[in-house]
């Protein structure tokens, strides 16, 4: 799950397709409704976790690799 709170529902889809077409991710945006507004939240599902842990791990610091499950 990308947290992308500050963004409109616009951006966050057009982040989700990108990452789709460039990563081969199958990521799709959820609303999420806050007490005055409404978030959007990307979700990529556990089957692209090694894809993503790929890309990724090689520029998280070591103490939050736990944040993405292999």
């Amino acid at each position: 799950m990308l947290n992308t709170n500050s963004y409109d529902q616009i951006q966050v889809q057009l982040l989700s397709s990108a990452l789709n077409q460039v990563f081969g991710f199958s990521s799709s945006v959820y609303a999420k409704r806050g007490r005055t507004t409404t978030y959007y939240i990307i979700y990529i599902p556990s089957k692209d976790m090694p894809k993503l842990r790929v890309l990724v791990l090689p520029y998280l610091h070591s103490s939050m690799h736990f944040k993405i499950p292999s």
